[in-house]
């Protein structure tokens, strides 16, 4: 029967560049030898790989949330402050006609804006700003307490795909 203690501590015998033949422990030849194994290696590359997998979809979903709070929410809350000023003074919500009114001063240039059935639809027409996005839609629906718009609730698919909706 082998006695493996003594595979473990048996000398290694390894050639120098001169060929003469040298013995090394066994617990000394990392010393001679640095560097990483391939399946250490290996490892590495799967725990990587698997954070990326995990790190790139959040990237993107941040990058397009913040492509959207630059390029259409200050027209929507420009269109949404002058429908609140308009309910109050009119006490009613503006109609298809008085859309023209409530966006004049809003940059509009990213997207559509409608009024249907008392609340704003928002469709993102700008395929060179916000690529993937263009097309959907998002919805902005007032709550009304005392005869005035206290908050906008957002919703539909654009606000689902960021993380928005209410």
């Amino acid at each position: 029967m082998i006695d493996t203690s003594q595979i473990l501590n048996e000398e290694v015998t390894m050639a120098d560049s001169s060929g003469e033949m040298g013995c090394l422990p066994r617990s000394s030849r990392k010393k001679c030898c640095p560097g990483f194994t391939l399946i250490e290696v290996m490892i590495v590359l799967a725990i990587v790989g698997i954070l990326a997998a995990v790190a790139i979809p959040l990237y993107i979903s941040h990058i397009n949330r913040a492509k959207v709070v630059s390029l259409i929410y200050p027209g929507l809350h420009a269109i949404e402050t002058n429908i609140g000023l308009f309910y109050a003074t009119q006490a009613t919500m503006p109609g298809t006609t008085d859309m023209g009114e409530m966006t004049a001063v809003a940059d509009t240039s990213h997207f559509n804006i409608e009024m249907v059935d008392g609340q704003l639809k928002l469709t993102i027409d700008s395929p060179q700003q916000l690529g993937r996005l263009n097309g959907m839609i998002l919805y902005a629906r007032p709550r009304i307490e005392n005869s005035r718009i206290v908050i906008w609730r957002l919703s539909g698919p654009l606000a689902d795909k960021l993380g928005v909706s209410e």
